[in-house]
């Protein structure tokens, strides 16, 4: 399956490292199939996501693969198939954003409960 950057292949794959992405944002924006900075600013925040979680794993190879994976998936998306699925996507949004509420919640709570343990174990 090739996807809307298929055309730039040879002159992208001509450049190498930070350069490369850089050139693939830069020509995705100017083809106006989808918003460029939406889609970089998604992979950085995956990227800055994966940074933190406590793996050891070496974040010079976690971080790049990690952004290099959300670029790729985005490119395969047409604008077509965005505008299809938008309706479904803005549908299950208030159920998204619930999960990860109650799931935040959660997690607060389970730390404070930790928290209040530990405290009293070292009191008593």
């Amino acid at each position: 399956m090739r996807g809307p950057l298929h055309a730039l292949d040879r002159e992208v794959g001509e450049r190498r490292g930070p350069d490369q992405l850089a050139h693939l944002v830069v020509q995705h924006q100017q083809l106006g199939d989808r918003p460029a900075p939406a889609v970089a600013g998604a992979a950085a925040l995956a990227a800055a996501l994966v940074e933190t979680l406590p793996v050891r794993l070496d974040d010079n190879i976690s971080v790049p693969f990690t952004a290099g994976a959300v670029l790729w998936l985005a490119s395969l998306m047409s604008a077509d198939a965005m505008q299809t699925s938008s309706g479904s996507m803005f549908a299950a949004l208030p159920w998204a954003i619930g999960v990860l509420a109650a799931t935040a919640w959660f997690t607060v709570l389970q730390r404070i409960l930790h928290v209040r343990r530990e405290l009293r174990l070292r009191a008593g």
